[in-house]
């Protein structure tokens, strides 16, 4: 995984251990971190076959401000209404 980060800091890093029911043993099955800032792009895979993880401006905006997402498309939707019926009532 890959960050181009702008600002900000990494405030935890750490293994998270998991132990394996068949083998009884201790795994690494994941690394936790917090990071607090701005990233340009979050990536994964290899240099010839990356896939870009950012969300685009739409979901970002759908994830964090869903309401306000709702009401501003109804709007924009009663508007695109009002004007093609002003437009086909035009003589």
């Amino acid at each position: 995984m890959r960050f181009n980060i702008k600002s900000g800091e990494l405030r935890a890093l750490s293994l998270v251990q998991e132990q394996d029911p068949q083998y009884k043993a201790l795994n690494y099955d994941a690394i936790h971190f917090e990071f607090t800032g701005v990233v340009d792009q979050i990536s994964t895979g290899k240099h010839d076959r990356q896939r870009n993880l950012m969300p685009t401006r739409l979901e970002y905006i759908q994830a964090h401000h869903g309401v306000q997402s709702l009401w501003a498309g109804i709007l924009y939707m009663l508007g695109v209404i009002l004007a093609v019926f002003r437009f086909l009532s035009k003589p």
